[in-house]
């Protein structure tokens, strides 16, 4: 299988030129991913996506007004084709903020909790506010 950029398939796909693909359980994907792709890369890749399409950047921002947002927002990122679950985003938060809180005072465990600086779906919402709207 020849692997196409995230950008030349979904092109392709809203052009109507090729029809949707399916992922192993039946939900519908525009990109299939061969290798794992960290979350950081699947955020990226998203925010690329949603920067080109004004449609796909609403339903992101969608997500937040349902009853679970981060469900909503790993199952939008599923059928376009990236593996992304609510835990991965928690854990990828949680390792981020350790990260910070370990290189800042010596290391210690005193650092002051930093309001929503561990939740990388908040994060990535705000981000996607600033930069397209």
């Amino acid at each position: 299988m020849i692997r196409q950029p995230v950008f030349a398939v979904w092109e392709k796909y809203r052009e109507g030129r090729i029809p949707l693909m399916r992922s192993a359980d039946g939900k519908p994907a525009l990109y299939m991913e061969e290798e794992h792709m960290t979350v950081d890369e699947i955020l990226t890749k998203v925010r690329e996506m949603a920067g080109q399409d004004e449609e796909l950047l609403h339903r992101i921002l969608q997500t937040a007004s349902g009853e679970h947002p981060v469900d909503s927002f790993c199952s939008l990122c599923r059928d376009l084709g990236f593996t992304l679950y609510a835990m991965d985003l928690v854990d990828a938060g949680e390792e981020a903020y350790a990260a910070i809180r370990r290189s800042t005072n010596g290391g210690g465990e005193n650092s002051p909790m930093l309001a929503g600086a561990d939740d990388y779906y908040e994060m990535f919402l705000a981000e996607l506010k600033k930069r397209y709207l």
